[in-house]
Parts: C-alpha cells; sequence; structure tokens
C-alpha cells in the first residue's frame, strides 16, 4: 500500500497536467456565444450553390435518433 500511493500520486500528476486547458471557448454556449445562432464567422457564402454544398462524409447504420 505505501508503495502504491507515491506511484498514484505520479500518474494524477501526469494525466493533470497532460489536460489542455483554454482561457477562451469560441463556441461555449448553446447556438453561438449570445444563444441567438449568429456567428461572426468569416468568408461565408452569400447564396448556396444549386446542387447545394458539397457532401464531405456520410453514414449508414446509424439508426434512429430522437431529438428534443
Amino acid at each position: 500500500m505505501t508503495k502504491l500511493l507515491p506511484l498514484l500520486l505520479v500518474f494524477s500528476l501526469l494525466f493533470v497536467s497532460s489536460c489542455k486547458v483554454e482561457d477562451k471557448q469560441e463556441n461555449s454556449q448553446w447556438r453561438g456565444q449570445n444563444r441567438d445562432g449568429v456567428y461572426n464567422e468569416k468568408g461565408l457564402l452569400k447564396q448556396w450553390p444549386e446542387a447545394g454544398p458539397e457532401l464531405l462524409w456520410s453514414f449508414e447504420g446509424l439508426g434512429e435518433g430522437h431529438t428534443s
């Protein structure tokens, strides 16, 4: 038991020191900074292309989902 405690302390300190801490989160609130769904991003499209945006990824077999 006496050998286990220092080892546990060392691993705990290594784990805590490896965690990334940030001062500011860009989207820390639901629907953006002011919770209104407005994002202050730059360089967005004024109008969508006729065929829509390019599909980046898809997944099949996810199952039925539910939301509020």
